[in-house]
């Protein structure tokens, strides 16, 4: 998960599954987990890991769809809360 955390920082989610599951399925599918619960625990892995400069596409979006006195920082703050949650 960590691996999946780093490379959503750099990288969209379609190129960083292309590295990781290959590299993890293996362990997935032959060991003891749920490949459901693995994958939904991916997805909301790289969801979060796109919050984080320098990918936080999303929240340059909500950035340019605020009012004018909504600045970066108000924006910036709540999501690094949730990150860190």
């Amino acid at each position: 998960m960590l691996v999946l955390f780093v490379n959503g920082f750099v990288f969209d989610s379609l190129e960083t599954i292309y590295i990781v599951i290959p590299i993890v399925g293996p362990v997935i599918y032959g060991g003891t987990f749920d490949p459901k619960w693995v994958m939904i625990m991916a997805v909301g892995n790289l969801q979060t890991s796109f919050l984080t400069p320098p990918f936080d596409l999303a929240l340059f979006y909500l950035h340019g769809v605020a009012p004018k006195e909504v600045i970066t920082w108000h924006i910036y703050r709540p999501a690094a809360l949730f990150v860190l949650i």
